[in-house]
Formats: C-alpha cells, sequence, structure tokens
C-alpha cells in the first residue's frame, strides 16, 4: 500500500479512535460532557466532533503531517483519496463544493485501517462507539470493527450518552 494511502486510513482510525474515548468519558460528572452537550449535534458550533458525526472525517493532511505539507505532499494526498475510493475503501465528501473536505470510511476500509495498527495499540471499542454515534456509519461498520475486535466482540452502549 503506499504511503500516503496507510497514514490516510491510519490516521483516520486513530481519529476515530480519540473520539469514541471522549464519548466513552462524557458523563454528567466529567467535564468533556459539557462539551459534547454543546457541540455533539448543533451546527453552529462546526467542531471536528459535529462535523465526524455528520459528514466524516476531515481531510487534513496538514494535521496528518503536523506540518504545512509540500505541494507534492498535497498532490500525493489528494491522490490517494482517489485510489481508496477506487478500491472502496473511502467514500469521498465535498462539504463546500467540489473538493473533497471529508472522507469516510467504508466498511471495507475500517477493516484495512485496523490491519494496519498494531492490535495492542489500539482502543477498538472505542472506535465502536464512535461509529456508533456518527450519522453515517452502518451496523456493516460496527461490524467491521467487531469482527477486527475478536471472537467475543466488545459491549456496546445501547443509548446515546448526550
Amino acid at each position: 500500500m503506499p504511503e500516503y494511502d496507510a497514514v490516510i486510513l491510519v490516521e483516520s482510525i486513530r481519529l476515530l479512535e480519540y473520539w469514541g474515548y471522549v464519548l466513552r468519558q462524557g458523563d454528567p460528572r466529567n467535564g468533556d460532557y459539557l462539551w459534547l452537550k454543546v457541540c455533539y449535534d448543533n451546527p453552529r458550533n462546526d467542531t471536528t466532533a459535529y462535523q465526524i458525526r455528520h459528514f466524516g472525517l476531515p481531510y487534513e493532511p496538514k494535521v496528518w503531517l503536523d506540518r504545512t505539507p509540500t505541494e507534492a505532499e498535497r498532490q500525493g494526498f489528494s491522490r490517494a483519496v482517489k485510489r481508496l475510493a477506487g478500491s472502496g475503501l473511502v467514500e469521498p465528501v465535498a462539504r463546500y463544493g467540489t473538493r473533497t473536505s471529508h472522507f469516510r470510511l467504508t466498511p471495507k476500509g475500517l477493516e484495512t485501517a485496523v490491519k494496519l495498527c498494531p492490535p495492542d495499540d489500539m482502543d477498538l471499542e472505542a472506535v465502536g462507539i464512535a461509529l456508533q454515534h456518527c450519522k453515517w456509519s452502518t451496523a456493516e461498520h460496527v461490524a467491521a470493527v467487531t469482527v477486527a475486535h475478536g471472537e467475543g466482540g466488545f459491549p456496546m452502549p445501547t443509548a446515546d450518552p448526550v
């Protein structure tokens, strides 16, 4: 798999993992709960949480590289999204017109992303929780992560915490 493709898949599963971790911690006694209550489903607060929930994962090469990408890197990431879309691993989303602003991992893309990450270094339960809160996620998305988690799967929340 080309380098840019792998970066996109690994960074996207890591973002879902982090968001799922925050959601799991979001109970009324925790300060994160107030943050989630305000920005989780409110279009006036166009936060990363709102964007992930409604549109998909932000397409942000600058964040993935932790610096401004060179022109060659920018083109490499752009081609990688097209390649991944052609392979059925992601669905590009052009929220603001024709340019990719977000993307959604497909169930096949989730399986591939999970395989690229070290198994001992990944909280797949948190990924599953994040997916359950995404409006674009389907049962196949959650099943792909559950299968990757192992035979017994993992406990899933029964209700929206917010």
